[in-house]
């Protein structure tokens, strides 16, 4: 009965691997079109991709809460370590699905790689237009323009005119 059992845990946990997997593709693509509406200087589009991007990271981190909990269930099955990784599951399933195993856990996380990568990419970008946009009021009313950053160590810059008022956040 164990080893039917943990042929249903290693197929559940390909099938969360593999959703795993598409949910950070998914997020992958946001972020490229995101670059695209930066450097196209789309702010339209940019106001919807932001939106469309925390909508795929609540579903991404829905999908990685489930493979992790079929993992901590296969850690259990095993009599293993709670901080087993994934990797060292491995060697407790059967030798024809190791090697799916290993390239979805290695996937994921040169997937993961690239999501940092371009994440941080854009953020330097956004922040870059927050500072132009920041010289260019400083240039039309020098006195309008308020830098502060909040806790979190975002740049907050505030503008005021009589005509309005104007507030980012990068």
């Amino acid at each position: 009965m164990k080893s039917e059992s943990a042929t249903l845990s290693w197929e559940s946990l390909v099938d969360a691997l593999r959703l795993e997997l598409q949910e950070y593709g998914g997020l992958m693509n946001l972020l490229d079109e995101q670059q695209k509406g930066i450097l196209g200087r789309d702010s339209e589009s940019l106001i919807s991709l932001n939106k469309s991007i925390e909508e795929q990271l609540e579903i991404t981190s829905r999908s990685r809460y489930e493979r992790e909990q079929l993992a901590e269930y296969a850690v259990q099955e095993h009599e293993l370590e709670a901080e087993a990784t994934l990797s060292e599951l491995i060697p407790f399933f059967p030798e024809p699905a190791r090697p799916l195993l290993q390239a979805l856990i290695e996937r994921i996380n040169a997937m993961l790689e690239r999501i940092k990568h371009k994440s941080g990419q854009n953020r330097m970008l956004l922040a870059r237009a927050y500072e132009l946009i920041e010289q260019i009021m400083r240039i039309v009313q020098p006195r309008a323009v308020t830098k502060t950053y909040n806790r979190e160590g975002n740049l907050n810059l505030e503008t005021t005119s009589m005509l309005n008022n104007v507030r980012f956040t990068a």
